[in-house]
């Protein structure tokens, strides 16, 4: 009995022991240390090199389902205490690009990896175990002298007071906002002001924290300073605001009240951009992002001559669907799904941008003159820009580019619409006519068939047009269609009416038909007299699907309205015939005030007093037409 009673005493005591004991052995089996846990990482993960990588480690380990914010993401650790580390595969990509979150448990050494496309917002608490390289030198892009534009005979801009630009450059946080960034704007916005001419309160700057003295600019030896506020050398501060929705808003807003048809805007963006799904995009900001179709919304408010715009950052090609319309020039660095790169060897420029500035610029920043000038006409086009920097660019990207319409960017420079000319072309099977009119007048604009070279059933097109100019106010049928079963006109973006039709009787139009198909009816809203601007046709479908097409022109001429006082009256052909007969001042104002040559014979003559006195009486005249 006393033996039994000893054993289970024992027993007792064993059990007692090992409670007590086992959580010593278990901390002397854990805890992983994080050197052991970063073995695992290079040997098993990494493949024993960590070339061409940057791998961080976090400082502690995290808990189990501990939420690490990702810009504008979530990346969830797994369900055990971990050693955390986190691989950016790609360091010379600007964000967003694959990357991959790493979590070693600190029991067993197992690891979990989670891949992603941005990195932690806490990543400048985290070591870097790799160094970047031998890049560390402290550079920014060099003022450059005028001596190599001059002897190419690159021009200087005829109306720098008509030119306007926005630059952009969010950078998202201090330690995501490497200096190449602020090389990038400070090459062009030099070459803006000292090539170009842009008068420095003309260009916006819109960059990370803005004027805050703080330390927002990251530079690759891991220093900080604060972004240099003057972008050319001249002595003043140039940037002006953060990078947040509101100061993108504010800025839209307040050119929205200064520009007209006669002035151009140009808008650059860099830094990281994200993709949410398809085509859809953002642009990261100042701890913030602005989404394609936001950022679109801010761009439509312009009423302006043309717009230029240039983006390098990640997934820039999925702006360009919605920035697209009438007048409108874009080059992206990549397509909707790439990311967008750093230049080597010191990765200084991000490297779409850097040859696209090269080429504007006429010279490197180092002052080692090229030439983009492929026609030689002393004028440097977006689109001879974009095919300079496009065939230079050696990146994993592949450059963007669009321009509505298509001549457009051949003919528009940071000058703005320096070399555009209207030339009607009566060509093509489907053929838009053009048409003048006055400011503050009506036009209407035929669109017609010439010798159909099929029966159409049904067809479908879209007209585009220079919304600065031109309001759409709808439409009216012409002869061919007027029996159609459906017709119908609707302006689904700026700058754009979009066409269709169908017939299931036995009114389709014939083969050889001629006549007009649509009257497209517009107020003229901005008008510079002499100007054209071009109205094409475009995205023919169904039976014109393999149809020609020849566009039109509008001719700004003088309107009826001679006296501006929003009606025609007799008083506005008294004006015009006292301009003719010398009468000077005239009941309306001094002679060389007087807009009077409607029928645009280049001259003010009775017959100009008639068509007025016309259109006051409602008969047919050239303002109605």
């Amino acid at each position: 009995m006393n033996e039994r009673r000893e054993k289970i005493f024992i027993s007792i005591l064993c059990l007692i022991f090992s409670i007590l004991i086992s959580p010593v052995l278990a901390n002397d089996q854990a805890p992983l240390s994080k050197s052991v846990a970063f073995q695992i990482v290079l040997n098993d993960i990494l493949g024993g090199s960590m070339e061409g990588k940057w791998v961080y480690a976090a400082k502690e380990a995290v808990k189990p389902e501990t939420e690490i914010k990702a810009f504008n993401k979530i990346v969830k650790s797994p369900s055990f205490d971990g050693w955390f580390f986190f691989i950016d595969d790609h360091p010379w990509a600007n964000w967003e690009h694959s990357c991959r979150y790493v979590f070693v448990n600190t029991i067993t050494g197992e690891y979990q990896i989670i891949p992603s496309s941005m990195p932690p917002d806490n990543i400048h608490r985290m070591e870097r175990l790799t160094s970047v390289g031998p890049v560390g030198v402290k550079k920014k892009a060099k003022a450059f002298s005028r001596k190599f534009i001059l002897e190419k005979n690159i021009s200087s801009c005829s109306s720098p007071e008509n030119l306007y630009a926005i630059i952009i450059s969010g950078g998202y946080n201090p330690y995501n906002n490497w200096v190449r960034y602020w090389n990038d704007c400070a090459a062009i916005y030099s070459a803006l002001t000292q090539v170009y001419g842009y008068p420095d309160d003309h260009i916006y700057v819109i960059m990370s924290d803005g004027t805050d003295p703080g330390l927002d600019r990251h530079h690759y030896d891991d220093t900080y300073d604060s972004s240099p506020l003057d972008l050319d050398e001249d002595g003043d501060d140039d940037i002006q605001y953060s990078a947040t929705k509101a100061n993108i808003a504010n800025v839209f807003n307040a050119l929205q009240a200064i520009l007209d048809p006669e002035d151009s805007l140009f808008i650059y963006t860099t830094d990281h951009g994200s993709q949410e799904a398809g085509q859809d995009a953002l642009l990261l900001l100042w701890e913030e992002s602005i989404k394609d179709d936001e950022f679109a919304i801010e761009v439509n408010k312009i009423n302006c001559g043309e717009i230029m715009v240039v983006m390098e950052q990640c997934h820039s090609g999925g702006f360009v669907d919605d920035l697209s319309a009438q007048g409108r020039v874009i080059a992206t660095a990549c397509a909707y799904d790439e990311s967008s790169w750093a230049m080597p060897p010191d990765y200084l420029y991000d490297e779409f941008v850097y040859y696209w500035t090269e080429a504007v610029r006429g010279e490197t920043p180092d002052h080692t003159p090229v030439d983009a000038d492929a026609d030689g006409d002393g004028n440097v086009s977006m689109e001879e820009a974009f095919t300079y920097a496009r065939d230079h660019d050696t990146a994993e990207e592949e450059p963007q580019y669009d321009s509505i319409p298509p001549e457009l960017g051949a003919e528009v420079s940071l000058c703005g619409d320096v070399l555009a000319t209207c030339e009607e072309d009566d060509s093509g099977d489907l053929d838009i006519m053009g048409n003048t009119g006055g400011l503050g007048g009506t036009v209407a604009i035929p669109v017609r068939i010439q010798g159909a070279p099929n029966e159409v059933e049904s067809l479908g097109f879209e007209v585009t047009f220079n919304h600065c100019v031109l309001e759409y106010t709808g439409f009216t049928r012409g002869p061919l269609v007027e029996n159609f079963d459906y017709f119908e006109a609707f302006n689904p973006e700026t700058g754009i009416v979009r066409v269709g039709g169908f017939e299931a009787g036995e009114d389709t139009i014939p083969t050889g038909a001629n006549g007009d198909v649509i009257y497209l009816n517009f107020n003229v809203i901005e008008c510079e007299q002499g100007s054209k601007y071009t109205l094409d046709l475009q995205k023919l479908k169904d039976d014109i699907a393999g149809w020609s097409a020849s566009l039109g022109c509008f001719q700004c001429g003088c309107s009826c309205d001679v006296n501006g006082d929003g009606e025609v009256t007799p008083k506005d052909a008294l004006c015009a015939f006292q301009t003719y007969l010398g009468i000077c001042p005239t009941d309306c104002g001094e002679c060389e005030d007087i807009c009077c040559d409607v029928n645009m014979d280049n001259d003010c003559t009775p017959a100009d007093a008639l068509e007025i006195f016309k259109e006051y009486l409602g008969l047919p005249s050239v303002c109605s037409q």
